[in-house]
């Protein structure tokens, strides 16, 4: 746009811009175990149980994953959109279990009471039924 009003004579002291970037995303890094005999230490690929109630899909969700991640990789769709947290796209109910939740005010604090977490951004603490 800014090319095409430059192109076309615009006052470019008139012309505002702003860009917007998803925030930097904290890699949770991989849990780890020695070996018994002392070598090098190996990841433990330690999931959670997910349960997707509407679609009638257990799954696992590996150490790390956010329940979005989890869908997908089980064939569970789960509309997303921002995928970090703003946009509350991903909102589905969660019947049971407990995550951690860092989002970006894509959701609101009496739809987390009534039980409602962003997918996105979502990770199991416990095991979990979500309606999706």
């Amino acid at each position: 746009v800014r090319q095409m009003l430059e192109a076309a004579g615009f006052d470019m002291a008139r012309y505002h811009q702003e860009s917007f970037a998803a925030p930097a995303v904290e890699e949770v890094p991989a849990p780890f175990a020695l070996p018994g005999d002392g070598g090098v230490e190996t990841p433990i690929e330690a999931a959670t149980p997910v349960r997707f109630s509407l679609s009638d899909v257990d799954a696992e969700c590996l150490a790390g994953q956010t329940v979005l991640q989890t869908a997908r990789a089980s064939g569970v769709r789960i509309p997303a959109a921002c995928e970090f947290g703003l946009c509350g796209t991903c909102k589905v109910r969660k019947v049971s279990g407990e995550v951690a939740m860092s989002h970006n005010g894509g959701i609101l604090d009496h739809e987390i009471d009534d039980g409602f977490i962003l997918a996105c951004c979502s990770r199991p603490l416990t095991r979990l039924e979500i309606e999706a």
